[in-house]
């Protein structure tokens, strides 16, 4: 996980990885964070098939299910992200991922309504988790609620207000579609290494931007220095 998150070395991240799952084939946590790194690498059949497999080895896994839904989510798969972010909060409903990753997978299905009231209340289980808030003010900004959108920004831009990266920055100006803006955020995102900045070529919310010289730029460099995908 050092290797993936901090070293951005995903080809040494992929062979710890691997060796783990050698030594422990039965551990789910291990493979629903090796279903992670596939997915970074854009390698999205295999992120599925290991993010599956994490699910089955410990059914009642908040995190594998959780993790699936994700992998769902960016692979597009919206209707099948949102069903089993529901059969996660069946077992477990105060756990704030499921509800974040619930809300954005109904905000790409247009359920702005809904989105906005899982986003709040994984915001209110995670103690003002800054890329839930992030989140919210994106789904805010494409839902047309641009003065709640701003709002957002200015909190997240306080001072006082700690842990806030310019990836979360980033993705509220993306859905005011402050092209400039958002790109300034995310070149700094790149050079500051900041968290999500590897989910750059799978997330939906950066979309408009893709044809953008300067976001090709900020995504190949969030491709580390192992590895080139195809996205």
């Amino acid at each position: 996980m050092v290797k993936e998150d901090y070293d951005w070395d995903w080809t040494g991240a992929e062979v710890e990885y691997k060796r783990a799952i050698q030594l422990n084939p039965g551990s789910s946590a291990t493979r629903a964070f090796y279903s992670n790194l596939l997915l970074e690498m854009g390698r999205l059949p295999e992120a599925l098939s290991e993010a599956k497999n994490a699910e089955q080895f410990d059914l009642l896994s908040a995190l594998a299910n959780d993790n699936l839904s994700a992998v769902f989510y960016f692979s597009g798969e919206y209707d099948q992200s949102i069903d089993q972010c529901r059969k996660t909060l069946e077992f477990d409903p105060m756990n704030p991922q499921a509800h974040r990753h619930l809300g954005m997978a109904e905000a790409q299905k247009h359920d702005d309504v809904d989105a906005i009231r899982d986003l709040k209340k994984a915001i209110e289980l995670s103690t003002e988790s800054n890329e839930a808030v992030a989140e919210l003010g994106y789904v805010f900004a494409v839902s047309g609620h641009e003065d709640e959108a701003r709002s957002i920004l200015q909190q997240l831009m306080r001072p006082a207000k700690p842990h806030v990266s310019q990836y979360h920055l980033a993705i509220i100006y993306a859905g005011l579609r402050e092209r400039g803006k958002a790109l300034d955020c995310l070149e700094r995102a790149v050079k500051d290494r900041s968290p999500g900045v590897v989910h750059l070529k799978v997330s939906p919310l950066f979309l408009e931007l893709r044809s953008d010289p300067r976001f090709s730029n900020c995504s190949d460099h969030s491709d580390g220095f192992s590895f080139s995908t195809g996205w």
